[in-house]
């Protein structure tokens, strides 16, 4: 059904109306893609289809949290109507035009505006925030993204150090003891190894450790303390350390070889001489028979 023209006309003229005053078809505050995207300058002038293929990257469920994601060029043709081909050159475009960023070598793809309109303010979504960031592939790529987040992000978090090194560093604020120690008038910080500090002691204590363990054993270390559900503390993150020097000790030690072993054949009489006499004819029958 039509509705009549004056009828259309008169509810055309009241949208400008309804939006000003915030009722009715206003425009929505927030959105996962920016409301005004096709009027921007970069994309007003572009093709019908590089405009669908950018709507629909940013609304892709395989983009995370940083706007990276691996491109399933296939699908992501098949499910837009395109061909593989089409969609690939239309990507090349947008990627020219400075709105995406394609890494060939891993088929990774960025969003390059993601961060202008995605703002992490919580602790959890910093985390979030930076284990995306730590598992993108594409060095490139992985760059952009903590230069345009450092933006977002509180400055205790916002250096390349601590996103590479704190990747899992989620639910660390929330976590009992840091409770506890904020109660108790001390500040969380997080340094740039990852290394959770409550004041300067632990500060200096995290300096220790960085200038005397290499940077990967470091890191491996921290992450196997978050992984078991702990505070990578100094003091917890040192006694890591030593579990794992140990264990490492213990697996370079050589194995003891029987061969190297001396038999005192004097001492062997003297023993089964000890035993009872039908215990010692046994023995004795077997090493026979063996």
């Amino acid at each position: 059904m039509h509705l009549p023209a004056d009828r259309f006309a008169a509810r055309a003229g009241t949208a400008p109306q309804n939006a000003a005053s915030g009722s009715g078809s206003g425009m929505r505050e927030s959105s996962i893609v920016p409301t005004n995207l096709l009027n921007w300058p970069r994309v007003a002038g572009r093709m019908p289809e590089e405009k669908l293929i950018l709507i629909a990257v940013w609304a892709a469920p395989w983009l995370s949290c940083a706007g990276v994601g691996m491109l399933p060029l296939r699908p992501f043709a098949a499910s837009l109507g395109l061909s593989a081909e089409a969609t690939e050159t239309g990507i090349g475009n947008l990627v020219s035009a400075g709105l995406l960023d394609l890494d060939m070598g891993t088929y990774e793809i960025q969003v390059c505006d993601w961060f202008r309109f995605h703002r992490f303010k919580t602790a959890r979504s910093v985390g979030i925030l930076l284990a995306g960031i730590g598992k993108i592939q594409s060095e490139r790529i992985k760059n952009s993204c903590i230069k345009q987040s450092s933006a977002c992000l509180p400055t205790a978090t916002a250096t390349a150090t601590s996103i590479a090194a704190a990747a899992a560093a989620e639910a660390a604020p929330a976590r009992a003891e840091n409770y506890a120690a904020a109660k108790a008038g001390k500040k969380f910080t997080l340094h740039s190894s990852g290394i959770e500090c409550w004041d300067a002691s632990d500060v200096i204590a995290a300096d220790q450790l960085v200038a005397s363990i290499a940077p990967d054993d470091l890191a491996a270390t921290i992450a196997s303390v978050r992984a078991a559900g702990k505070a990578p503390v100094p003091g917890t993150v040192r006694h890591a350390l030593h579990i794992a020097k140990q264990r490492s000790e213990a697996v370079s030690r050589p194995p003891l070889v029987t061969n190297d072993l001396r038999v005192d054949s004097a001492a062997q009489i003297a023993g089964a001489q000890l035993l009872p006499p039908a215990l010692r004819n046994k023995i004795a029958s077997k090493s026979r028979a063996a």
